[in-house]
């Protein structure tokens, strides 16, 4: 590891609602023969929780070193519309030699959007890649 990271650092970010981060998109491109409504789908708003959370363990990173999520615990709590701005924040509060427990919340203007305890996890990429390689050929073989 570079840097050090350690409980209670954080990292913030604020994204766009469009059409494209919807439920009904989502159904849509999936083909789904539900009617899903037009507001921000839960998929996409843990995307950007996750990104947040990479960004807050990047420091530490060395070249050829990623980290990638193990586990969510997310609590998608209101509806948000195309149009909103949603604040996203992650905040360290375990370390565990190469794994981070991380608490993300999302706030709109209406309030908490959301909240999720995170694991994420260092890996060297072209092990990791390798590593997924394998279990494809396992799996054609």
């Amino acid at each position: 590891m570079k840097e050090s990271v350690h409980p209670g650092d954080s990292r913030e970010c604020t994204f766009h609602v469009v059409s494209a981060y919807t439920a009904a998109a989502l159904g849509e491109a999936v083909r789904s023969t539900q009617h899903y409504p037009r507001v921000l789908s839960t998929v996409h708003l843990l995307s950007f929780m996750e990104r947040v959370a990479g960004d807050v363990v990047q420091p530490c990173l060395q070249d050829g070193e990623s980290s990638v999520g193990l586990s969510f615990d997310l609590h998608h709590e209101a509806p948000v519309p195309v149009g909103a701005e949603v604040r996203v924040r992650a905040v360290v509060k375990a370390i565990e030699t190469r794994k981070f427990l991380i608490e993300i919340d999302a706030w709109d203007e209406g309030g908490l959007v959301a909240e999720c305890t995170h694991w994420r996890v260092i890996v060297r990429m072209p092990l990791l890649e390798a590593s997924a390689r394998d279990r494809r050929r396992g799996a054609t073989a």
